[in-house]
C-alpha cells in the first residue's frame, strides 16, 4: 500500500534522440491514440441522451426546465439529439492534467480537444 504524504510527484519520463535536416523550430509531433481510453460513455438513442443529461441536473429540476434555464446544457442537448437524428453515435469521456492512470488522458487535456481532428464533430469541449 502506498501512503503519500505533502506535494508526491509520480511522473516518468522517456529519452529521445533525434536526427532531422529541418531546424528544431519547424519540427513537431503529432500524437495519435485510441478515443476508447478516455470515452466513458456511449449513447445512441433519444432516451439514453436525455438519461444521459438529467445526470447534470440538480435540486428538484425536471428535464425541460433544466434545459430552458441552463443554456450551455440546452446547447449540447440540442447537438445530442441532432447527431442521433443524423444516425451518429454520442461519444463521452473526459481528460485531465491529473489523471495519472490514463497518461493519455493528460496528453489530451494538454491538447485540447477544441484543437482536435478526426473524423467526429465535438459537441462540448467543456469549456
Amino acid at each position: 500500500m502506498k501512503v503519500r504524504s505533502g506535494f508526491v510527484s509520480n511522473s516518468s519520463s522517456s529519452s529521445f534522440i533525434l536526427a532531422s535536416g529541418e531546424s528544431l523550430d519547424k519540427l513537431t509531433v503529432t500524437f495519435t491514440f485510441k478515443l476508447k481510453s478516455v470515452v466513458e460513455n456511449v449513447l445512441r438513442t433519444r432516451q439514453e441522451v436525455e438519461t444521459f443529461v438529467s445526470g447534470w441536473m440538480w435540486g428538484d429540476h425536471d428535464l425541460v426546465s433544466y434545459l430552458a434555464d441552463t443554456e450551455w446544457a440546452n446547447t449540447a442537448y440540442q447537438k445530442m439529439l441532432h447527431a442521433i437524428a443524423a444516425d451518429k453515435v454520442i461519444f463521452e469521456g473526459q481528460v485531465s492534467n491529473d489523471d495519472f492512470d490514463n497518461p493519455l488522458s493528460i496528453l489530451a487535456y494538454a491538447q485540447g480537444f477544441s484543437k482536435a481532428r478526426g473524423d467526429f464533430e465535438i459537441i462540448s469541449d467543456g469549456e
